[in-house]
């Protein structure tokens, strides 16, 4: 068996080395692995493969943007990193053919999920004050919108998120299914400029303010889409697949 890691001259062989990664449940190297047999299996199924030149392509690729352009330098750069060409080839190929396939996820495939899941797309960008009691929040509301203190100076001076009271208690863009089901309701319902009463969190009450509604975009959300469809591809497989590991039978 070949040795996979020697450490103070001491070796382990992959078949240890793996073996113990599954029984301490951090099988990452093992999952990846798996990842890439469903992913060049399911290419092969629906007729996607790389050619020598797309491969041969990538590579030079890779030695150009580190400055491998030699042979010795490419060479030198691989052993010092414990990687064989080989090993490189059949990662670059893993990556070129995960584009192929989610590149052939169709445009009218994306659509129909846009359309089916449209609302969960929209986009609230937002300001928030958090603090820990209700009395203190609903002071705080007074204040913003019966006798129009700044919002954003009573962010920095009460609020009890630090990351957000940074910025003047700016939280960013949240699409509805970031959010409770309590606070989704109160934000899209409102207009541009308007501030929530208190809600209940499970870190306190906050405030909100509401910046800008956007409305679900297919043009801007496409690739994200995209990817979440091919993601689901991959997890199908896997639940699919019959999957085992040998390294841990007993012999």
């Amino acid at each position: 068996m070949t040795d996979f890691i020697t450490v103070n001259n001491n070796s382990i062989n992959i078949e240890e080395a793996l073996g113990l990664s599954v029984l301490q449940n951090d099988a990452q190297f093992a999952e990846m692995t798996v990842g890439a047999m469903l992913l060049q299996q399911y290419a092969e199924k629906i007729g996607l493969s790389n050619s020598h030149e797309e491969l041969q392509w990538a590579i030079d690729e890779v030695r150009y943007d580190r400055g491998l352009e030699s042979a010795e330098k490419a060479t030198k750069w691989l052993n010092d990193r414990n990687i064989s060409v080989n090993t490189l080839r059949n990662y670059i190929n893993t990556v070129l053919l995960r584009k192929k396939v989610k590149d052939s996820i169709t445009s009218e495939q994306i659509k129909l999920h846009f359309i089916e899941h449209e609302r969960q797309y929209d986009e609230a960008e937002i300001y928030s004050i958090r603090v820990d009691t209700k009395e203190l929040a609903e002071e705080l509301y007074m204040q913003v919108s019966e006798e129009d203190e700044n919002f954003h100076l009573l962010a920095m001076e009460y609020s009890q998120d630090e990351v957000s009271k940074l910025a003047a208690g700016y939280i960013g863009k949240l699409k509805r299914n970031q959010m409770t089901a309590e606070i989704e309701s109160a934000i899209f319902k409102s207009d541009d400029g308007r501030i929530i009463p208190p809600i209940k969190t499970e870190k306190g009450y906050n405030l909100f303010m509401i910046h800008k509604i956007y409305p679900a975009s297919l043009e801007k959300e496409q690739e994200n889409i995209r990817l979440l469809l091919f993601n689901k591809r991959m997890n199908k497989l896997r639940e699919q697949a019959k999957i085992e590991y040998d390294i841990l039978r007993a012999k």
